[in-house]
């Protein structure tokens, strides 16, 4: 690499993470109702009785908030000013609804950590149960992965850009028709950024490969 291209480069960095920062300021000072200022208290256990219906009822108050574009980079400005990511949404509306995925993944990661990635973090790690892929980790190793479907409203569809890549998008079930078809509570850059309720297809059809529904509360799931 000549020392001209790698100047290119570097500019080309710091161009990218300043445009990130100042879309995340935009974002914050310009939309002050649509950051996230609801419950921070984490429950205290994972709760698998939880009311799927309150799930959904949650999941739905998050609807209106900002993506955050910078995905939690600059030590996670975004989501401490209110913006939210992905696999905030289910963090969100399990935790508040009274049940904690953090505690249950991190259960099973004392138990098990030969089942989480050496890059995916462990429990102390702020981002640990803000990565889509532990979840998927979780639900592989204690059967409540689904492929087939359909799903139950509060369930999770997991995502990735390719049928071997690693999982880098999830959405909440937030109903389910007669024909099988779902509707998800969905944080994206898509649709400027803004958290929304849409078919479960439109969410697929931008370009993401469908792997499995999450199934945490699912009572054939087994606890090991």
């Amino acid at each position: 690499m000549t020392p001209r291209l790698k100047k290119f480069l570097l500019k080309a960095a710091v161009g990218c993470f300043a445009s990130l920062l100042l879309l995340t300021l935009v974002l914050v000072i310009v939309g002050r109702k649509r950051v996230y200022r609801g419950p921070m208290t984490e429950p205290a256990a994972w709760n698998p009785k939880t009311d799927r219906a309150r799930v959904v009822e949650e999941a739905r108050k998050l609807k209106g908030l900002w993506y955050d574009p910078a995905q939690g980079q600059f030590d996670n400005l975004g989501g401490r000013l209110g913006l939210i990511v992905c696999m905030d949404v289910p963090r969100l509306a399990y935790r508040n609804a009274g049940t904690s995925l953090k505690k249950l993944l991190e259960a099973d990661y004392r138990a098990h950590p030969e089942h989480y990635g050496k890059g995916d973090g462990s429990p102390g790690d702020p981002f640990f149960d803000r990565r889509a892929r532990n979840l998927y980790s979780y639900c592989i190793h204690n059967g409540c992965l689904d492929l087939s479907g359909p799903p139950e409203p509060g369930d999770v569809v997991f995502m990735s850009h390719g049928a071997t890549a690693g999982i880098t998008h999830i959405v909440l079930v937030s109903s389910v028709g007669a024909d099988g078809s779902y509707r998800v509570v969905n944080a994206s850059r898509d649709e400027w950024y803004i958290t929304r309720e849409e078919d479960g297809a439109t969410a697929l059809a931008r370009g993401w490969t469908f792997r499995g529904f999450g199934r945490p509360l699912k009572e054939r799931a087994r606890r090991r």
